[in-house]
């Protein structure tokens, strides 16, 4: 009950989460997947995406409150031999603002060997494979690492450079990929705009020909209509024109420990 008047309290007006809310509070509640197969093998599946009104009211929550995010998890998962160890990972929520937004979630690793400083490094060529390996954890009472100042504080400033540099080149592919957008919605908007008022301008020519006058009602009635159009086409060039400044930015959504282990099967 308590959940879901957080999602009703925390959810978009333009999400519809009556559905979600008969759901809930329903006997035997109801079951979620993040496997996509799954939903569509079981529409009694609840498919959880990150445009899901349960993750975007946890989002909205996280962004209203003045917080901090801890370490909130370790488990333990199964993998290639070649990543075996300690890992603090962190989960971030990478925001594309352009002409259209977009939401991708980042997780980094940060090996931890021998809980060691000066050894810490940014784990990327697994970062990838840890999230779509996550729904596979498995509990872990083990205590990963000993917590000391020094080691978080290396840990979350190597976190924080290696985002930098994820967001310099978001940023950068992200303009560039904008501009062309925009680029091709102007053109389009030209070339449609110059169709519609070619169509004009050969029926006012069609009625001067006929011995009409630019002071006909009827001629001026289509000279109105191409003002409209160009007008128009005006105004949407200037909006999307609005639209090219981007911008990417992160926020921390979740944490803790894993532990990996190699998984005999995969070798």
């Amino acid at each position: 009950d308590n959940f879901r008047k957080f999602i009703r309290r925390y959810s978009y007006t333009s999400d519809n989460v009556k559905e979600l809310e008969r759901k809930m509070s329903s006997d035997g509640g109801f079951l979620i997947t993040l496997n996509d197969q799954e939903a569509c093998r079981d529409e009694s599946l609840e498919f959880i995406t990150i445009h899901h009104p349960i993750i975007k009211a946890i989002k909205r929550y996280y962004d209203e409150s003045s917080q901090q995010i801890y370490n909130t998890a370790q488990f333990l998962l199964k993998g290639d031999s070649k990543y075996q160890g300690n890992y603090s990972f962190f989960i971030f929520l990478l925001e594309k603002a352009a002409l259209k937004k977009n939401l991708i979630l980042i997780p980094i690793l940060v090996n931890l060997k021998n809980n060691k400083v000066h050894k810490i490094h940014i784990a990327e060529e697994i970062c990838d494979w840890f999230l779509s390996a996550i729904v596979t954890a498995e509990p872990v009472n083990d205590d990963l690492v000993i917590y000391n100042n020094e080691l978080f504080e290396k840990v979350f400033e190597e976190t924080g450079e290696y985002l930098e540099m994820i967001r310099e080149e978001e940023e950068q592919r992200l303009e560039r990929n904008n501009n062309t957008l925009i680029n091709n919605q102007i053109e389009s908007i030209k070339q449609a705009a110059a169709i519609k008022i070619r169509k004009a301008e050969e029926i006012i020519n069609k009625l001067i020909f006929q011995g009409m006058n630019d002071k006909d009602r009827i001629v001026r009635l289509h000279q109105g209509r191409i003002r409209n159009i160009k007008n128009s086409m005006e105004e949407k060039i200037k909006e999307l024109e609005k639209k090219r400044p981007v911008s990417v930015s992160f926020n921390l959504i979740a944490g803790g420990m894993v532990k990996i282990e190699s998984n005999i099967n995969s070798e």
